[in-house]
């Protein structure tokens, strides 16, 4: 479309410029001068016909498809790698097809209240079939309206079935299950998980020093129950 106003615009002025050169050499009585307002109207008319021969040939990256929009309507079929006819008053949007990553920094709760801290990398790829829709529903802000929301509320479903003393024993499940549920969610707008990392795991300092402290004297406890064991075998 951008095009398509250019090669206006460059006729409307070749004409306008053309016709005041004209008038010029009409007053003054110039021959010369009045072929280059013709002349100016010929090249005006020569680059417009340039600029809309280049427009219509649109090339397509690799890894990417291109998602065309006439007047604000999004049309159906992606156009993919390669060389193509557009129509010049046609915008084309290339979309990456290729595998990306999400990652951030998420909090979500255990089932008895603890506060968890992670952080969780998504690869992810579009469908080439379905970027027309995404761009039309979701737009190219994507990561940040869908996928982020999306392992925040994913994420803090499943860290909410297990206690917080259990967490790191069960983060391979976690993980499982997180990856699936993520994979339904972003399939509705034709997105593809391909993994789902989760990374440093942390509890509220509080949490983590309770913990710590419980597992000493857990030990502790083993360490005199192992000493009172082995004085009533000597003995």
């Amino acid at each position: 479309m951008g095009k398509l106003i250019a090669a206006i615009v460059v006729v409307v002025l070749g004409i306008v410029l053309g016709r005041v050169v004209e008038n010029v050499a009409d007053r003054v009585r110039v021959p010369p001068l009045a072929r280059g307002g013709a002349t100016l109207k010929y090249v005006g008319v020569g680059i417009a016909a340039l600029i809309l021969l280049f427009s219509v040939f649109v090339s397509v990256d690799v890894g990417h498809v291109g998602v065309v929009t006439v007047f604000g309507r999004v049309e159906p079929e992606p156009l993919y790698n390669g060389l193509h006819l557009v129509l010049p008053w046609k915008d084309v949007h290339q979309l990456s097809i290729q595998i990306q990553k999400a990652e951030a920094k998420y909090d979500a709760a255990s089932a008895d209240i603890q506060a968890v801290h992670t952080v969780m990398a998504i690869n992810y790829a579009i469908r080439p079939d379905r970027a027309p829709e995404l761009f039309r529903t979701v737009g190219l802000g994507y990561a940040q309206s869908i996928i982020g929301p999306a392992a925040s509320e994913v994420l803090k479903a499943n860290t909410a079935l297990h206690q917080a003393n259990e967490i790191l024993k069960q983060r391979a499940k976690i993980k499982i299950d997180v990856q699936n549920g993520l994979s339904a969610w972003l399939a509705k707008y034709g997105i593809d998980v391909k993994e789902v990392s989760i990374r440093d795991i942390h509890f509220d300092p509080d949490f983590e020093k309770a913990v710590e402290r419980k597992q000493i004297a857990q030990q502790l406890a083993e360490q005199k129950r192992y000493e009172v064991e082995h004085v009533v075998t000597v003995g």
